[in-house]
């Protein structure tokens, strides 16, 4: 019996589903055989060949579909999918290019194309391609409001926020429930302040599509921002209980109830996904790092080894595993798991860094200085470990060689923060303060505003005295480009820091409201402290704690999510987060109460 093409593509996904026997090889085979004129089949099979790891006999599987099924586009992206996936992106871009050069009328490809260069980062390439998409269009093309879309999106992401809204604006006046134009009209109102615009335009998609995990996400934030809390978890419980495979809405209501301290709670949530897909790598990631928050380390051990098992050729199981041996004082064994993951991946610049640090702990130095020349013997280019030789030259107070490996890591990596700081603080510790000055501020303007160097840079002003002089050249800053981010984020800590009246508390929030979407661990922390200042607690613990899971080794930024949770009356949570503010020789703006405020709890 003949059954129609929606059922034989639901029959294909479910057939093919397990990968685990001969026998379901050998029926995946015939079904190839008796029903050879089913695309759906054939794109499955090809699934399951991957899910067995034979690679080359799928891409054959796809290769023959393409031949035999000429006139379906579906068959040829689903090549070019496979391609991205196993050859690399140049392979698929190069494959597409043809197909748009012998159907050029054919649209498909072209968004296809758009979306690899999305994906691969080539932005600028995949604008020209929507710009020139939205030129060729007609009109009254169904064509046109996608492409509007997608360059919406990329404006957006490459911080032109004006030219985003106009095609955002266009879209919508054409199509009026677009849930693509809705949510990223949702996503720029959140980013301006607009709360009550972005939850209605965020409301009216889940109202369509309920499923739709970013409308979910952003929905809750825009709650969480408007101090809803209570209805941000609402959306997140609703938002899972409809997709219970959206392990990031998963994550994002452990959070939530993280920032509660309610961790056996977050646990459950990450159980429940684990209940339903025990390999969900990034649920296991989520449920390590909160049962070592918790130091509950045997626990974390046992999600580490579960790790390794569902990803063998990964480096996190072996990196974390390391983490466990470390954090309980067993230092060789530790540098062992971090060996077996460079074993992995020799590029792998955690496990390197934790290596160093059990051989410190050890007081073997030496031992990490030649694991760290043997790496660059290998990598001469690799400024990571770089730059951790120049940390431990620095350490053992030889700076000239010090300041060789720090600017050896700058000259490979321009963008990376840490190399500035570190080299900063050599310069001060050498009395060279204007060099310091001048090479944060260098930093700050190389790595697009790194959490580590503003705060690095506001520290420093701070210190030396130079308030006004900092707030003057800030509002400088923002006269010219009031979009700037950056120079928001200094001048609301400033002020907020270092004013007391009124007007500047104000100038303060409204500098830091802009800022409340961002994913800058800094930024989140300026925003966090001046609702923690304004008396805004539990605001102020939401945008703190994603501060913090953003920038793990910010002192600072623990000084002030300790605090919020004192305020808050989590003396629990604030014992742990004023601890950890207060590891290692780090001094910060508010190091006395951090200590004095731990002492009375």
């Amino acid at each position: 019996m003949i059954r129609n093409t929606s059922q034989k593509e639901l029959d294909a996904n479910d057939y093919f589903v397990d990968v685990s026997g001969q026998k379901n090889f050998l029926r995946h085979q015939e079904v190839i055989v008796v029903e050879p004129d089913i695309l759906a089949y054939r794109k499955a099979y090809a699934r399951f060949l991957i899910g067995l790891n034979q690679v080359d006999e799928a891409g054959a599987v796809l290769r023959l579909a393409v031949k035999d099924f000429p006139e379906e586009q579906s068959a040829k992206l689903a090549y070019i999918e496979f391609l991205s996936g196993t050859q690399g992106v140049d392979k698929a871009i190069d494959e597409l290019r043809l197909m748009i050069a012998n159907e050029p009328d054919e649209r498909r490809y072209q968004f296809a194309l758009g979306k690899v260069y999305e994906a691969s980062n080539q932005r600028d390439e995949a604008v020209a391609l929507y710009e020139g998409l939205i030129n060729a269009l007609a009109p009254d093309s169904p064509d046109l409001i996608g492409a509007k879309v997608r360059l919406a999106v990329l404006k957006t992401q490459l911080q032109d926020l004006p030219a985003a809204r106009v095609l955002v604006d266009e879209v919508l006046k054409e199509s009026s429930r677009n849930p693509e134009a809705l949510t990223l009209r949702g996503t720029l109102l959140l980013n301006n302040g607009d709360t009550s615009g972005a939850i209605a335009d965020l409301r009216t998609v889940l109202r369509d599509e309920p499923r739709r995990i970013t409308a979910v996400r952003l929905l809750a934030r825009a709650h969480q921002t408007n101090k809803e809390s209570d209805l941000a978890g609402e959306v997140l419980k609703e938002g899972l209980k409809n997709n219970p495979e959206a392990t990031a809405i998963a994550l994002d209501l452990a959070n939530f109830h993280i920032a509660r301290d309610d961790v056996l709670k977050a646990l459950s949530i990450l159980d429940g996904v684990l209940e339903r897909n025990p390999n969900d790598i990034a649920a296991l990631e989520g449920k390590f790092k909160l049962l070592v928050s918790q130091r509950r380390f045997g626990a974390g051990a046992e999600v580490a080894e579960q790790l390794k098992t569902v990803d063998p050729q990964g480096v996190k199981g072996y990196h974390f595993a390391g983490l466990v041996r470390q954090a309980e004082g067993e230092f060789e064994a530790s540098i062992g798991e971090f060996q077996s993951a460079l074993d992995i991946s020799p590029q792998a610049v955690q496990p390197l860094a934790q290596m160093v640090k059990s051989y410190v702990a050890m007081k073997r130095p030496e031992d990490a200085i030649a694991k760290l020349k043997e790496v660059i013997t290998g990598m001469a280019a690799h400024f990571v470990a770089r730059n951790l030789l120049g940390e431990l030259y620095l350490a053992d107070a030889q700076r000239e060689l010090a300041e060789t490996e720090f600017k050896t890591a700058l000259e490979l990596s321009p963008g990376w923060p840490i190399p500035y700081r570190n080299l900063a603080s050599l310069y001060i510790a050498s009395e060279r303060e204007s060099e310091a000055l001048t090479l944060m501020k260098q930093g700050v303007e190389a790595t697009n505003g790194a959490p580590l160097l503003v705060t690095s840079l506001a520290g420093y002003l701070e210190k030396t005295g130079q308030l006004d002089a900092a707030m003057s050249e800030y509002e400088q800053v923002l006269a010219e480009k009031p979009e700037s981010a950056l120079a928001a984020n200094n001048l609301a800590m400033l002020l907020i820091e270092y004013r007391q009246d009124e007007a500047s508390w104000k100038r303060a929030r409204a500098l830091a409201v802009p800022l409340r979407n961002t994913t800058n661990a800094a930024y989140l922390d300026t925003v966090g402290w001046v609702e923690y200042k304004l008396g805004a607690f539990e605001q102020a613990v939401l945008f703190l704690q994603q501060a913090v899971e953003r920038a793990p080794d910010a002192n600072l930024m623990y000084y002030h999510l300790g605090m919020a949770h004192h305020r808050l009356g989590n003396g629990g949570a604030a014992r742990k987060h004023l601890s950890r503010a207060l590891e290692g020789n780090v001094e910060f703006q508010g190091i006395e109460e951090a200590r004095k405020t731990l002492e009375d709890l």
